[in-house]
């Protein structure tokens, strides 16, 4: 611990200006996934930036709110990829192999 305020105390408001504006980066970039393992990827890496963030700045409501949705972003990401990994065709072959989407669901479609 001692290592991380010695960190931030080297760097000063700066660091921790830089650490803020990485995390909100982050965020941001988010909402440019095109798919949930990345989507969940990215804000868990987030959520790490935000707690460092939040740990130099001493912003206890931002530390606690993304010590919560870490081990949540975490479970959700092993739910979603064991799920996949249970994914059968219809036919019974190809075991972990994507389904494919019905007509009305594909990307693109109108109907």
């Amino acid at each position: 611990m001692d290592l991380w305020l010695n960190w931030a105390d080297a760097l000063g408001d700066w660091g921790r200006e830089l650490s803020g504006y990485a995390a909100s980066a982050l965020v941001l970039a988010t909402f440019s996934m095109q798919s949930m393992a990345s989507l969940r990827l990215t804000a868990i890496a987030s959520n790490l930036a935000f707690i460092l963030y939040a740990w130099v700045a001493h912003l206890h409501p931002i530390l606690m709110l993304h010590g919560v949705l870490l081990p949540l972003n975490i479970i959700r990401l092993v739910q979603m990829r064991t799920a996949n990994a249970k994914r059968v065709c219809p036919d019974g072959r190809g075991m972990g192999r994507r389904l494919r989407m019905p007509p009305w669901r594909r990307r693109g479609s109108l109907a």
